[in-house]
């Protein structure tokens, strides 16, 4: 199976990265980000650049599925405006790309609480997401809504680290329909990312995965 990976430098791609590099199912990993994630594999091609232009790497997308894992906050964004770019328009623009060139498979990471007429700008942005990739009628189109991501982020983010420290006391209480509430660990998003890429599913099947 031939990838590619979007978002690959940040907390869950740069997990799905290790994962598919090390996985014998995957035949070549392709990148395409703003600078370079420091691997070196043989399967490993990465195409340097703005996502503004991904519509000028054609060969990226040469591939059987497409794995989305861009995502920022609006404070490191610097507006709701570059927010929405990178959480809605970048993944949309990527879909609609995969589209044209006939590849059957494209994952997301949305959130929990996504909903296009929320009053939260944040779930509001990620529920149109959801919204828009559904009405593009990709073949495949899996929909991971993970809580508050638990893991190690080379960035600080205080508020986020303040909720994932919560996150990890309270967990234990979250049980039956809160279990989806208690915090989602990295390498349980990205194994689960790629394992429903590598899986079978039916022709125009849309997965919606709620899991902490």
């Amino acid at each position: 199976m031939r990838v590619l990976l979007l978002g690959a430098t940040g907390l869950v791609g740069s997990k799905v990265l290790d994962l598919l590099l090390q996985d014998p199912q995957v035949s070549k990993v392709n990148v395409l980000s703003r600078r370079p994630t420091g691997n070196v594999d043989p399967k490993l091609e990465e195409f340097l650049g703005s996502l503004h232009e991904m519509n000028n790497s054609p060969e990226a997308f040469a591939v059987d599925a497409v794995l989305c894992c861009l995502g920022t906050t609006i404070k490191k964004a610097g507006s709701q405006d570059k927010f929405k770019l990178v959480d809605y328009e970048f993944p949309l623009q990527a879909a609609q790309i995969a589209k044209e060139k006939g590849i059957e498979k494209f994952a997301v990471i949305t959130a929990l609480g996504s909903n296009a007429d929320s009053k939260i700008f944040y779930n509001k942005v990620k529920g149109e997401l959801e919204r828009d990739l559904i009405q593009l009628g990709l073949k495949n189109l899996f929909i991971i809504r993970p809580s508050i991501i638990v893991g190690e982020r080379k960035e600080s983010r205080p508020g986020e680290a303040i909720g994932i420290v919560a996150a990890k006391i309270l967990s234990p209480l979250f049980i039956g329909p809160l279990k989806k509430y208690g915090g989602s660990k990295v390498s349980d998003i990205a194994h689960l990312m790629i394992s429903l890429v590598k899986g079978d599913h039916f022709a125009s099947s849309i997965e919606f995965a709620n899991f902490s």
